[in-house]
């Protein structure tokens, strides 16, 4: 049976029929050959309800769907998982109608604020800086192939009360004489805590892709998710886009693990020593979700025909990425730690 082919979105100047794309910088859309601009209304997203989630999140109908571009008819099988892509004969970005999606809908959008020359700037600062990188390699690299991609999470909001109970233990020291020599006696004492702890959680970000290492994401934050403007397919003019690999009950499930992480934090911030045995009983309520797109720069460096990836946060220009090591460098350091230790070791002996 043939494949049912889908349609997808698409949009050229009025004036000279050339691309137009978002302009980070001007936030409009912009004729990538006469400069035609075209404002782009946005709205501020909203908050959904935690019911809605759970009511829609139906199963995958399909791993892959045909596509045709509306500009030159070639044809394009394309991953469930992608909401804009490039058409490979004519270039034109093609956006897939939310509506063609199984699955939750995209609802929000981080919408790129710097520019791709500005990130390639950002990015080659990053590298000038790193200590372990060979000299060469600093000098000389650059980012390569960067583009702009919107990379699918979800935020989540909540509010928590906890009780807790638990076991304290402190540390005491005794200082006393024996034939005029102090002599130090170290020992234990223990005694319950209970307690109460209410906490509001605002954008607490999970990804929904994996194809970006959340470690590398983390370091890329924070995105200004809370200004974040309702989806327009307009926006992704311009970029690709990813659809959700991990749906949004996985990333709850994350979520609720980070939140129970920062309220054991805080609880233990609260006693000093060691508190054991500690039972967390905590009460979520007012959950509500974002189904975010990010924007991020991707592209590499290179050295000794090896590939090296780079990321640049598209709101922010904060960069991070892979570099080569120096050997050199690390034994260098290695050596002068080793330097220190036996300093400090020799010192003491003489004092």
């Amino acid at each position: 049976m043939a494949e049912k082919e889908q349609k997808t979105y698409s949009k050229k100047c009025v004036t000279c029929g050339g691309d137009l794309v978002f302009n980070p910088k001007k936030q409009v859309l912009q004729c990538v050959q006469c400069g035609n601009a075209v404002p782009v209304r946005t709205t501020l997203t909203t908050e959904k309800s935690f019911e809605n989630l759970l009511r829609n999140a139906p199963q995958w109908q399909k791993d892959t769907v045909v596509y045709r571009c509306e500009h030159c008819g070639a044809k394009a099988v394309i991953s469930r998982n992608d909401l804009a892509k490039r058409c490979d004969y004519c270039g034109a970005t093609n956006i897939i109608k939310v509506e063609d999606l199984p699955g939750i809908r995209p609802d929000t959008v981080a919408v790129f604020k710097i520019t791709k020359d500005e990130a390639v700037a950002k990015a080659r600062g990053w590298l000038s800086r790193r200590f372990f990188a060979p000299r060469w390699y600093k000098k000389s690299a650059r980012a390569k192939n960067m583009h702009g991609i919107y990379y699918p999470a979800f935020t989540f909001d909540a509010q928590t009360f906890s009780n807790y109970r638990g076991v304290q233990i402190e540390t005491h020291t005794n200082t006393y004489y024996v034939d005029g020599k102090p002599v130090t006696r170290t020992y234990t004492t223990s005694h319950p805590v209970t307690g109460q702890l209410a906490k509001v959680f605002d954008d607490i970000l999970i990804p929904a892709a994996t194809t970006v290492d959340s470690g590398i994401l983390s370091k890329l934050q924070p995105f200004q998710t809370n200004e974040a403007v309702a989806y327009q397919k307009e926006l992704l003019l311009g970029y690709t886009a990813g659809h959700y690999t991990q749906d949004a009950q996985q990333c709850w499930f994350t979520a609720k693990q980070r939140m129970g992480e920062q309220i054991k934090a805080e609880i233990l911030d609260r006693y000093d020593g060691d508190v054991v045995d500690l039972v967390i009983d905590t009460n979520v309520s007012n959950i509500t979700y974002k189904y975010v797109l990010l924007p991020l720069y991707v592209g590499h460096s290179e050295y000794n025909n090896k590939k090296y990836e780079l990321y640049v946060n598209g709101q922010t220009g904060k960069a991070y990425g892979k570099t080569p090591v120096s050997p050199w460098k690390v034994l260098l350091v290695t050596a002068l730690g080793l330097a220190a230790v036996v300093g400090a070791f020799l010192l003491a002996m003489v004092l």
